[in-house]
C-alpha cells in the first residue's frame, strides 16, 4: 500500500516557504556546479594548448637559433625565444588560476553535499508529521469503535460483560495510543526546531 504524503500544518507556511526556496537553491547550485565543470574543463584545456603552444615556439627559436646564417635570423630567433617564454609563464599562471577554479568548485560542490542532509531534515519531518497523522487516525478509529461498543445493547450478563472487557482493552489501547502521540509530537516538535 503506498502511503499518503503528509499534510502540512496550514500554520507552518514558513516552513513550506523555506523549503521551496532551498529546492530552487538547490536547482541554481546544480546548474552553477555543472556550468562551473564545464568552465574549468575548458580553461584546462587552453592552459593545455598554451603549454604546447610555448612548447613548440621554444622549439622553433632553437631550430631558428642553430639554423641561423644571419644576424635577423638570430634576431628572429631571440625574440621567438622571448615570446615563447611569455606564453609559458602564461600557461604557468594558468595552472595557478586552474587549482583556483577547483577550489571554488570544491565550495560549490559543498554546497551541494549539505542539500543532502537538508532533504534528510525535510525527509525525516515528513514521516515524524506522517506517524502523528497516523496515529490521529488510529485514535479516531478507535474511539468510534468504543462508542460503538458503549451504545449496543447486551442480552445476558456474559456479553454484558464481555463487552465492558472490550471497552476497557480498547480505552487501554486509546491511552498508550494517546501517550504514543504525545511522544511523536514532541519529537515532531524537535524536528521542526532542527
Amino acid at each position: 500500500a503506498v502511503r499518503p504524503p503528509p499534510v502540512e500544518e496550514e500554520t507552518d507556511a514558513k516552513f513550506l516557504f523555506h523549503k521551496a526556496k532551498l529546492e530552487q537553491l538547490e536547482q541554481q547550485l546544480a546548474a552553477t556546479s555543472q556550468q562551473a565543470e564545464a568552465f574549468a574543463k575548458a580553461h584546462e584545456d587552453f592552459r593545455t594548448t598554451t603549454a604546447h603552444l610555448g612548447m613548440t615556439f621554444v622549439k622553433l627559436a632553437k631550430f631558428e637559433k642553430d639554423q641561423s646564417t644571419c644576424s635577423s635570423h638570430r634576431t628572429r630567433a631571440v625574440n621567438i625565444n622571448n615570446f615563447a617564454n611569455a606564453v609559458v609563464k602564461v600557461s604557468r599562471s594558468q595552472t595557478k588560476l586552474d587549482a583556483e577554479i577547483v577550489k571554488h568548485l570544491d565550495t560549490i560542490h559543498k554546497y551541494l553535499e549539505t542539500m543532502t542532509s537538508v532533504h534528510n531534515a525535510f525527509t525525516d519531518r515528513s514521516n515524524a508529521l506522517l506517524h502523528i497523522q497516523s496515529l490521529s487516525s488510529d485514535l479516531f478509529a478507535l474511539h468510534n469503535r468504543v462508542a460503538k461498543l458503549e451504545s449496543v445493547s447486551s442480552r445476558g450478563i456474559d456479553q454484558e460483560r464481555t463487552r465492558y472487557q472490550k471497552v476497557e482493552e480498547l480505552k487501554e489501547t486509546i491511552r498508550t495510543s494517546e501517550d504514543a502521540k504525545s511522544h511523536a509530537r514532541k519529537e515532531y516538535e524537535l524536528i521542526k526546531v532542527n
